[in-house]
């Protein structure tokens, strides 16, 4: 047992300190001198605990200040493991990880994929020390990448793209009666092609309205998107199916989504509420007669004119000797106002290729930014196609609005200056383009010469396509007389493109004192063409721009020409080049209807609107290009003076063809019994007679699938014919 020594008392004590405090400082100074002499036998910490003293007392009354120095750290030995990678195999594992096959993948998949390929370079957590060491860790993390949602729309790039379609309830005439008001908008042009007002909403009416609209405008297939909403008239079965038939596209409103048919909606609210019946005004215009006769008869009245292009009211034998002159539609254009003198007018003259150029001018320019009146001749289905703004033709209603002024003046008018039906439809094509606000009117030459309606509207810009013989009993039977009576139209000073290509042709032109010229080949024209399966590519050079390896959905050589004139005329009259891709996007969505056109059903039938010796020629051309060694069944027709021989010789018609003669309905066609004995004459290896139209395309198509069958000898033919290929393709 250890024995503690004797402590010796101390005589210490605090100043004032009673008898009790002084005690307690004896006692803790024999304490603390007690911890002192234990520490030495037992260790600090069982001193303290013995004596009763906390150790932090302790450590605190023996701290020294400032503290010592501590020893220096022993030498860390650097251990190397084993089996570590040497900086040339880290390297390699780096590369590997970075290269083209593995940069993308996580090193867990790299490791996977290299097990299964039989390698090992290392574990899964050295390929991420090794890509940590060089900071590639993080840019090697799965990011889950989502697409941004785009609310889905329709895009129309031109008229009878996309039209929309509803039906709202129209207040009548009486309280608690209702209408259904059925309407179809184009969203390009804000145009309504199409209304209907019934007394029920109901899908068969559905069904009849949105029929007669899309057959009343010749929508070509696949080129239209008809929106609407979820109604049950939209999704009727009948009228899916109808637009399945006719090659239309359907678009519905998304689920749940309110007002997602905005066009519809916003043309309702400024109906929907407006006084009984007002709303109808709005759709038809005001007025309802036209000198007594009812809107609906227009096209009455009108074909109570003589039509000289179709023979009606022409005296026996169909042939005028008296040229035209422009002093009736000068005193029309009087009575409108002098309508254009508010529309800048481009005139399309020439022989062949006017409609085609015309077409092309007009997509062009409404393509750059313009609001374009287009007018051509002669219709192929109905009137109204001849007047068109962007694509969307004119009503009856407003044609019936322009005409009205004309019928007070006929009363005044003597019988010899009764208007045709042509000044009539001119006259009426340029006061509407003027009442619409059109930027500038395209418009086609009828007859052409100084005496056709057109060359009353001082043209500004005259582009003439070609010089060839037509229209004898007025211009005389050669090229020359033709060019002069063609020049005729120019106004002196306007600035001519002259895309004929003989120069023998230009002088009566540039007799007209044009302001400036621009001539095919040298200042535009097509510097490449080659034919491929649904058009042609082509290479086209303009005066300020040249157009490569444009794709043209038209298929005929001569086609390419007037796609190049149509460049150079909307280059001149804009005053810059074409946009490049406004000129892609025109030819690549071109149609020409009955110009070159081929359709199967199933065998290949091509409708080509050629009426006089030069386009039998040129057609000849094509179907070389396109058909060579074919054998052929030609349905021809021709109308007016033209000599049948002379065409059917152009077109190269021999032994190995078909011909089967026909008659378009007009006073002026070439009797059947001249055109079967022209087709003998140049030694067709048979010969038929059908006197319908309709009838002969039948009798062709049925014969064979693999022979080509030829519908030409005019435009007269091709609209007769039109309907009936397409309902054989049905």
């Amino acid at each position: 047992m250890t024995t503690l020594p004797d402590a010796e008392p101390s005589t210490d004590t605090e100043p004032g300190a009673t008898g009790e405090d002084a005690g307690v400082h004896v006692f803790a100074r024999a304490q603390r001198a007690a911890c002192e002499q234990l520490s030495e036998l037992i260790g600090r910490a069982g001193a303290c605990r013995a004596t009763g003293v906390p150790r932090s007392s302790y450590y605190h009354q023996h701290r020294i200040s400032p503290a010592p120095p501590r020893p220096a750290p022993k030498p860390h030995r650097e251990r190397i493991q084993p089996r570590a990678l040497s900086p040339e195999e880290r390297v390699r594992v780096r590369e590997l990880l970075n290269s083209e096959a593995y940069v993308d993948e996580a090193p867990a998949t790299v490791y996977a994929k290299l097990l299964d390929d039989g390698e090992y370079y290392c574990s899964i957590s050295t390929m991420y020390r090794i890509l940590r060491e060089h900071g590639e860790v993080r840019e090697r993390r799965r990011q889950a990448t989502h697409p941004p949602r785009v609310k889905p729309e329709l895009v129309a790039t031109g008229p009878n793209r996309v039209w929309t379609w509803d039906i709202t309830k129209l207040a009548g005439p009486a309280r608690g009666v209702w209408f259904c008001l059925y309407v179809l908008i184009d969203i390009y042009s804000r145009y309504t092609p199409g209304w209907m007002v019934a007394a029920t909403e109901d899908a068969d009416l559905a069904h009849r309205f949105l029929d007669a609209t899309i057959g009343n405008h010749d929508i070509d297939p696949d080129t239209l998107t008809v929106h609407a909403d979820r109604g049950g008239p939209m999704k009727s079965k009948s009228v899916a199916e109808l637009l399945s038939d006719l090659q239309v596209s359907r678009s519905h409103s998304r689920p749940k989504t309110s007002n997602d048919n905005p066009y519809s909606e916003s043309q309702f609210k400024t109906l929907k509420y407006r006084p009984a019946g007002m709303w109808l005004s709005r759709l038809i215009g005001g007025g309802s007669r036209i000198g007594g006769v009812r809107r609906a008869g227009v096209w009455q009245w009108l074909d109570g004119h003589v039509d000289h292009e179709r023979g009606v009211g022409v005296a026996a034998g169909g042939v005028v000797s008296q040229a035209p002159t422009t002093v009736v539609i000068e005193r029309l254009l009087r009575t409108l106002g002098r309508p254009e003198q508010r529309v800048p007018v481009i005139l399309v003259a020439g022989t062949n290729g006017k409609s085609t150029t015309a077409r092309i001018l007009a997509a062009v320019l409404a393509g750059s930014g313009l609001r374009v009146g287009l007018y051509t001749s002669p219709h192929l289905h109905r009137p109204q196609e001849r007047i068109t703004i962007d694509g969307v033709t004119i009503t009856d209603d407003e044609l019936a609005a322009v005409l009205d002024p004309l019928v007070a003046d006929e009363r005044t008018a003597s019988e010899l200056g009764r208007p045709s039906w042509f000044e009539l439809m001119t006259a009426a094509a340029v006061g509407w383009f003027a009442d619409q606000r059109v930027d500038v009117a395209v418009v086609e030459t009828g007859l052409g010469g100084s005496g056709d309606a057109t060359a009353a509207l001082g043209a500004g810009l005259v582009v003439v396509t070609s010089v060839g013989v037509d229209h004898v009993e007025y211009f005389g039977d050669t090229r020359w007389d033709n060019a002069v009576a063609e020049a005729g139209a120019v106004p002196e000073g306007a600035t001519v493109v002259l895309a004929e290509a003989d120069p023998a042709m230009h002088p009566p032109f540039l007799g007209r004192r044009p302001s400036r010229v621009v001539t095919v080949d040298r200042d535009f024209g097509v510097a490449a063409d080659a034919p491929v399966a649904d058009g042609r590519t082509v290479s086209l050079f303009t005066p300020g721009a040249t157009y490569d390896d444009v794709f043209l959905r038209l298929l005929a050589p001569w086609q390419a020409a007037n796609a190049a004139t149509a460049l150079a005329a909307a280059e001149v009259w804009l005053a810059r080049p074409v946009a490049d891709q406004v000129v892609r996007a025109v030819c690549g969505a071109l149609r020409a209807s009955g110009r070159f056109e081929l359709v199967h059903t199933p065998g290949p039938v091509l409708m080509d609107g050629a009426h006089n010796e030069e386009a039998a020629t040129a057609l000849a051309r094509a179907l070389r290009e396109r058909f060579d060694g074919v054998s052929r069944t030609v349905v021809v027709g021709m109308t007016g003076t033209r000599a049948p021989e002379a065409f059917l010789s152009a077109l190269g018609v021999g032994a190995g063809d078909w011909v089967i003669c026909t008659s378009p309905r007009t006073p002026r066609a070439v009797p059947l019994a001249r055109l079967a004995a022209a087709a003998r004459a140049v030694g067709a290896g048979s010969v038929a007679v059908e006197a319908d139209v309709g009838d002969a395309v039948r009798r062709a198509a049925a014969a064979n699938d693999s022979t080509l069958t030829v519908v030409t000898g005019s435009l007269y033919v091709i609209g007769e014919a039109l309907p009936v290929v397409r309902a054989l393709v049905t």
